[in-house]
């Protein structure tokens, strides 16, 4: 079985030779800068017959054997060129050897830039793939559908109407109080009507705010 290629880049085999031009068009699709800042895959494209029908075993196999240390391949088989989205297989050859998912040539560059530094790990990818298996670029952020924790309510905003009746007992006594005179006692009562009155706007809020639901 033949060595792979020495190469500082990334390297895209092509494992089927079905089709001469789909092969370039897939190369030609990776080789594109990214629309928005420009990135770029550091791949070198290798058509070398010796790699036909090369299987994802096969290939960990070559990169085990190979004396430049290599964490993926990417490989163009016969699914890449049949497809017309020509999605490009990608091969875990060294965290979880022969694990494999898809990603289309507009987002390969995503994967070469950051596997080839570690600034991410293959799972990160490989758990990313549509339902189809094919990686098309990560969600927006605007488009992630993130859970929150409710936010606590207390009680008395659950319970307004509860603390309008304790309210009312509070303010009756209130007046009782008052009526008897005293500095002390005329100070009680007012707090005992303040308190109902707050009790009552909770209540009309938590009607509002039902009514608009």
């Amino acid at each position: 079985m033949t060595a792979l290629p020495p190469t500082n880049d990334a390297l895209v085999l092509r494992t089927d030779f079905t089709d001469d031009e789909a092969w370039r068009d897939v190369c030609d699709r990776i080789g594109q800068p990214e629309p928005e800042y420009g990135f770029v895959a550091n791949v070198e494209c290798v058509s070398d017959p010796r790699f036909d029908r090369l299987t994802p075993a096969a290939l960990v196999d070559l990169a085990r054997r190979d004396s430049q240390f290599r964490t993926y391949l990417f490989a163009v088989d016969a699914v890449t060129i049949s497809d017309p989205e020509h999605p490009v297989l990608v091969v875990d050859v060294h965290d979880n050897p022969g694990r494999t998912f898809r990603v289309t040539p507009a987002e390969l560059w995503g994967i070469e830039n950051n596997l080839s530094i570690s600034n991410m790990d293959f799972f990160e990818f490989a758990d990313a793939v549509d339902d189809d298996g094919v990686f098309r670029g990560f969600p927006a952020p605007d488009t992630i559908r993130r859970r929150t924790a409710r936010r606590p309510r207390f009680a008395w905003r659950r319970r307004p109407l509860v603390w309008l009746v304790v309210s009312l007992v509070l303010v009756a006594g209130s007046i009782s109080v008052m009526a008897e005179g005293g500095a002390s006692n005329i100070a009680f009562g007012a707090c005992g009507v303040l308190f109902f009155g707050f009790s009552a706007g909770l209540a009309a809020m938590s009607r509002r705010n039902r009514g608009s639901r």
